[in-house]
């Protein structure tokens, strides 16, 4: 089946596959059952109403100047951060980098995700830091480096900061991919160590990751449920309100190849619009999904508007269901590659702005003064 029929970037694409599926009519309260978002096929995946266009590259990724501003404030003191970019592209044994902190366990998971066995033997004289003239008082925001720009081909966003010369005692290593790891949950163990530890670096951090698998209720569509489980989320304890979810796979991500693991994730975020349909507290600017595949990661970006809730909620005019205007547009950013300094530096970036973001939202909400740095 083509890739249009499975994952369709248009409204013209997907009318063609509901078309050729006989589903320009249907609805997901209309289907004759739903499975759980693991099990998702296309006719399901069609009948959420989904567009998926083109992955975009990282540096395209938005991050707004001033939250961007703030983020480098609050990594000018983080050390760890620093000393984990510079030991990323390395075999070194993390256990052997105590100045590393909670990295020592990020960067332990990522080597297994790339099936690469530390090494011990040699004496290493630690990373040393040369930071170069972008990464100095003053300089501007020039883009998440020289090694993805050049990998693009494309320009470098004005709105993402530079990233520092790093230079390790030991050179970098070219690795061979695998395109599985051994067990998803050491993918799963890799990526939330990560977001774990970059959170909590923020000052008065209102959310964190939780490693929960269930954090929605089962969404009813007339007689069919919709049950849909995570690898985890970035939650406000006080409300308990979902703010990310977080998908893992062991895999190499290929569209083509598994289209299913982009049906799970669309269906996870059905379930989660819908939980929060008429109960939110905290208002959300952007929904997104932060995803690992083997040694890449991505971020997925949710965009409806109220036409497409009343067609979830049942509510749209039935005599629209076979010219429908209103989709589910997931934008997808990436891939962040684990192996790569300047794409974990950019990628430090982005999650800290985020939850920078969300954690305003929360303060406002709650009347706290100020923000978080």
């Amino acid at each position: 089946m083509s890739l249009s029929k499975n994952l369709p970037k248009t409204c013209q694409e997907w009318k063609q596959a509901a078309r050729s599926h006989r589903l320009l009519t249907k609805s997901l309260s209309t289907l004759p059952a739903l499975p759980s978002a693991s099990k998702m096929t296309v006719k399901e995946y069609l009948a959420m109403r989904v567009l998926r266009p083109k992955v975009i590259p990282i540096n395209r990724f938005p991050i707004e100047d001033h939250i961007a501003e703030r983020v480098d404030q609050i990594q000018l003191d983080f050390n760890e951060l620093r000393l984990y970019e510079a030991h990323v592209g390395t075999q070194e044994d993390p256990s052997q980098h105590a100045a590393l902190g909670a990295f020592q366990l990020v960067r332990d998971a990522q080597l297994e995700v790339l099936n690469i066995a530390p090494e011990t033997s040699r004496q290493s004289a630690g990373p040393v830091f040369r930071p170069s003239r972008a990464s100095q008082p003053g300089a501007g925001h020039t883009g998440v480096g020289p090694e993805h720009a050049q990998s693009t081909g494309v320009s470098v966003a004005s709105s993402v900061t530079s990233v520092p010369t790093i230079l390790t005692a030991a050179a970098d290593v070219d690795y061979v991919e695998p395109s599985r790891t051994a067990d998803e949950q050491i993918v799963n163990e890799s990526l939330m160590n990560l977001l774990k530890t970059l959170t909590m670096r923020i000052p008065s951090v209102a959310c964190r990751w939780s490693s929960g698998r269930r954090p929605f209720n089962a969404v009813s569509f007339g007689n069919n449920q919709l049950i849909a489980y995570t690898d985890g989320y970035l939650v406000a304890p006080h409300n308990r309100e979902v703010f990310a979810v977080v998908g893992v796979k062991a895999m190499t991500r290929d569209r083509k190849k598994h289209p299913e693991v982009l049906w799970q994730e669309a269906a996870e975020m059905v379930a989660w619009i819908m939980n929060d349909a008429n109960s939110r507290e905290c208002p959300l600017e952007q929904r997104i999904i932060v995803s690992q595949a083997n040694s890449e990661i991505y971020i997925t970006m949710a965009n409806y508007d109220q036409d497409y809730l009343d067609y979830l909620q049942g509510q749209s005019d039935p005599r629209r269901n076979d010219s429908p205007e209103s989709f589910l547009r997931m934008t997808e950013y990436g891939p962040w590659r684990i192996d790569n300094r300047s794409n974990m530096h950019h990628l430090a970036q982005a999650i800290m702005a985020f939850c920078l973001q969300v954690t305003d939202g929360i303060n406002r909400l709650r009347g706290s003064p100020g923000q978080s740095m």
